[in-house]
């Protein structure tokens, strides 16, 4: 497993990046070139051999290690479940890459406020229970973190 420490640079994707941070999660990178920062999977993308270390940018004195931990199989299957269930809210329908889906009925509606509560009224009578705030906290960090990690290698997911 690569092991990254902060402020280390590492090339993905042919773009140079800082790591920023890290946590359970996922790891923080700052784009060279501009700044932008994303959230990543590091054991993930090393796996594929996406990811490339060139160098420190800081000095070796203060090169403390970060703690970077592999997502465990139970939070992979988790976030695999929300999947569909939080594309809905956001793209209408479970899966935004497939053209040929097309949005079950109240998720056919312009307002994300409207499908969030369609959601949460769908899972609560599934048994799950989920108000729709959780729902726009899941969608939030999903929409900055998850595409980023799993979605690389297809290309971006239909417009509102």
């Amino acid at each position: 497993m690569l092991r990254l420490n902060l402020g280390e640079l590492i090339e993905w994707d042919g773009v140079e990046y800082v790591v920023a941070a890290a946590a359970p999660a996922g790891t923080l990178l700052q784009r060279l070139v501009d700044g932008e920062r994303v959230w990543i999977d590091v054991p993930t993308l090393s796996a594929r051999g996406e990811i490339t270390v060139t160098g420190k940018q800081r000095p070796a004195d203060d090169n403390k290690p970060a703690e970077v931990t592999a997502v465990t199989a139970g939070e992979v299957e988790r976030a695999r479940w929300w999947e569909p269930h939080l594309n809905e809210v956001v793209y209408g329908v479970s899966d935004p890459h497939d053209d040929t889906l097309t949005p079950r009925p109240g998720y056919d509606d312009p307002s994300k406020v409207k499908r969030r509560a369609l959601k949460a009224q769908e899972l609560a009578a599934a048994g799950i229970n989920v108000t729709v705030r959780t729902l726009g906290r899941k969608e939030k960090q999903y929409l900055v973190r998850i595409p980023l990690c799993w979605s690389r290698t297809r290309e971006s997911p239909r417009l509102e």
